[in-house]
């Protein structure tokens, strides 16, 4: 049997648990998956309750008079209907999140050619600092880099292309 001194004391269970939840609710924030269950909720709520109605004009209209099956019928249909509401909204939304994902990446990636002025900097730079192509050591690169910008020679290069900058 394990040592009783290994198992964790209550104030750590509570500690524990208490750090779960602050995660769980961060998550939650974040996600904004309260505003999803509830409005989700809703409509499946509202499915239940048709299924239900359905479900009580059925044994009406055919006789049945025994309330067992009627609720245990409801009870299983609001379960099927609140696991497909459950997976339903998931794809829903997963869908939907990726769509706006990629939405923003088409936004942010269009336009990443440099400027004119950034060219010209970076050219300059390279003239001087060969591209990485394999590991060394970079601090000599950038005293070059260091000592090129002191110079002035980038800001005047930059400046013969872009015009004065202020």
């Amino acid at each position: 049997m394990a040592d009783d001194s290994e198992k964790p004391t209550l104030f750590e269970n509570l500690k524990n648990k208490l750090f779960l939840l602050r995660n769980l609710r961060r998550n939650i924030d974040i996600s904004h998956v309260g505003d999803l269950s509830r409005r989700y909720f809703v409509m499946n709520a509202f499915d239940g309750v048709m299924t239900m109605l359905g479900f009580i004009i059925g044994a009406h209209v055919s006789g049945l008079i025994e309330p067992k099956i009627i609720v245990v019928a409801g009870l299983g249909a609001s379960l099927a209907m609140g696991i497909s509401g459950f997976f339903g909204a998931y794809l829903a939304e997963k869908a939907l999140r990726i769509k706006k994902l990629k939405e923003i990446e088409r936004d942010l990636f269009t336009n990443l050619k440099p400027g004119e002025g950034t060219l010209v900097a970076y050219r300059a730079i390279r003239d001087v600092v060969p591209h990485l192509e394999k590991d060394r050591v970079i601090s000599e690169d950038i005293e070059t880099i260091v000592k090129l910008m002191r110079s002035g020679k980038i800001l005047e290069e930059v400046e013969g292309v872009v015009g004065e900058l202020q």
